[in-house]
């Protein structure tokens, strides 16, 4: 898929200097992926037990707690493949009760408890937390030189996944450039990708519908291909039959004392 983003560069004239320059700004288109319900595994890393999280080609990471428990002098910790601490959150970070993490670079990451007791600071009660999904974005730097007044097309090429992506374009992300408004750096765009290939059962019957024990039954899957282009796939059918067998008590004569 071909991303397409108009830059242009316009004079303030506002501007005390009159000053028609040409501009070199850095420009990231960001693909944003929706939340993904996901949860993470268990590993063991040289830092201890950890949550991990990866996805392949992505460029940065961020998950959602959907419970999180910080005692005093614990925290959750977030580190990169390298074993850097990219986030961490703590009983008394100020942003305590947001159970999204910052986006961390990368295409895996590893998610620890960690408890740091001191004499003067023990740790009350124990670190919880449970990730119930994760995000991960795309990202695509290009250098742009524009004149003043000057309009310029610049053409991503993406490989998206199925689902809502967000296209966002950030020009000037490193606050390079001053400028008297800022506010229009940035621009964002919703896309729904459909699925290329999607197999769906649509129903199962049976002929005939009430058959007599020891006979034959003829079984029909209807199948289905929602995407747009060949699925090649299985199909199983499983046969699974519930028996119930009660256990009677002793009674009478049977059983004498």
């Amino acid at each position: 898929m071909l991303v397409n983003a108009t830059l242009r560069m316009d004079i303030n004239e506002s501007d005390p200097y009159h000053e028609y320059r040409t501009g070199v700004v850095d420009v990231s288109s960001i693909n944003e992926h929706e939340w993904v319900d996901f949860t993470p595994p268990s590993v063991l890393t040289p830092y201890g037990y950890a949550k991990m999280i990866t996805y392949p080609g992505a460029d940065a990471i961020r998950v959602h707690f959907d419970e999180l428990t910080l005692p005093w002098a614990g925290c959750v910790e977030i580190r990169d493949s390298s074993g850097a601490v990219e986030w961490s959150r703590s009983w008394n970070s100020k942003d305590e009760f947001d159970h999204n993490s910052s986006w961390v670079d990368g295409d895996t990451i590893y998610v620890y408890k960690v408890e740091k007791p001191t004499q003067s600071t023990p740790v009350w009660g124990r670190i919880t937390f449970s990730i119930d999904r994760y995000q991960y974005r795309k990202l695509n730097h290009t250098n742009v030189s524009l004149s003043a007044g000057e309009t310029r097309n610049i053409t991503t090429e993406w490989d998206v996944s199925a689902g809502n992506n967000s296209m966002q374009v950030v020009t000037d992300a490193e606050e390079v450039v001053s400028e008297i408004n800022e506010s229009n750096n940035e621009l964002s765009r919703a896309l729904q990708v459909e699925a290329c290939e999607a197999p769906t059962v649509l129903n199962i019957t049976f002929t005939p519908q009430k058959p007599a024990a020891g006979s034959d039954v003829l079984i029909n899957a209807t199948i289905t291909n929602f995407g747009n282009r060949t699925a090649n796939f299985t199909v199983d059918l499983w046969a699974e039959k519930i028996e119930h067998h009660p256990f009677e008590s002793p009674h009478g004569d049977e059983f004498p004392v």
